[in-house]
């Protein structure tokens, strides 16, 4: 059996899935939505916790006895986890469709020195949702909890914490960070220098083992074929088998209201693209 983890803002899902593809046990554990002011969205992320052990208890339950042979978590994108030196959660977790940041959204922009030269180093214009500017929100904001910051995680990336005792990442969520480069496969020095952030380890390492990703179609194979073993990466699953059917050109992704697919080679985004998100791939992302 597969366990699979999916830590959304309305609840934790968890699922067992057999070796042939079928889904054989679920259960959900629902999580609240805190709003302390109009445009604020926080959610304690130790209740992300807490809801992926209940889910996962519920759905182990189901099938007494499996052996679960490997364990797949995704979750929602951008909410930013601020933990000190010990791991310890330091406040409420700020999360995607929190909208307090604009301020911080204008500075970062002004900081890279415009959107253009933005767009250049981490592929994406400066949105409220992404997370650095809620790093710089707490920095402007709470400088107590600023100052206790050791590590920023994202949802799905703080239960894996939880579950393994590992701070890290993958491309996906990275790029929609904005302090990644997903051109690059790296953190972005430019913009971190830019914002007076301390860079997170060295230039050229990702926020990933290369070992142990799935490898990627030749480079002689079609861009179809790449861009559908993108899909298959990264997308959540209800889009992925509509996306094996897409044509190869600029594409949204499912039901998400912002990131468009296409080959990177390319830079082939514009002014009307939302944002770009990465594939697990070094040749392959998504604009």
């Amino acid at each position: 059996m597969f366990l699979g983890v999916d830590v959304g803002t309305s609840g934790v899902k968890a699922i067992l899935v057999a070796e042939d593809g079928g889904v054989v046990a679920s259960a959900t554990a629902p999580l609240s939505l805190d709003t302390p002011q109009p445009g604020w969205a926080e959610q304690d992320p130790e209740a992300w916790w807490a809801a992926a052990r209940a889910a996962i208890r519920d759905v182990l339950a189901q099938r007494a006895g499996s052996r679960v042979a490997a364990v797949g978590i995704s979750g929602q994108m951008h909410s930013s986890v601020f933990l000190d030196n010990s791991a310890a959660v330091i406040r409420p977790a700020l999360l995607w469709c929190d909208g307090r940041t604009t301020a911080e959204c204008r500075q970062i922009e002004q900081r890279a020195g415009g959107e253009a030269q933005l767009r250049e180093w981490v592929c994406n214009p400066a949105l409220e949702g992404f997370t650095l500017p809620k790093v710089l929100w707490l920095r402007n904001h709470e400088p107590a909890a600023f100052a206790r910051l050791a590590t920023v995680l994202l949802a799905k990336d703080f239960v894996r914490l939880r579950l393994t005792g590992a701070v890290a990442t993958e491309p996906s969520d990275a790029s929609g960070t904005l302090m990644f480069d997903p051109t690059r496969m790296r953190w972005s020095r430019e913009i971190l220098d830019a914002v007076g952030l301390c860079f997170p380890t060295s230039e050229d390492q990702p926020p990933y083992s290369a070992t142990s990703l799935p490898q990627p179609p030749s480079s002689r194979a079609s861009w179809r074929a790449r861009l559908s073993w993108a899909a298959e990466q990264t997308m959540p699953a209800a889009p992925r088998a509509w996306a094996r059917s897409l044509p190869v050109k600029p594409c949204r992704a499912g039901a998400h209201p912002g990131p468009y697919w296409h080959p990177r080679q390319s830079r082939a985004w514009t002014h009307s693209c939302e944002h770009t998100h990465c594939a697990t791939s070094r040749r392959v992302c998504g604009t």
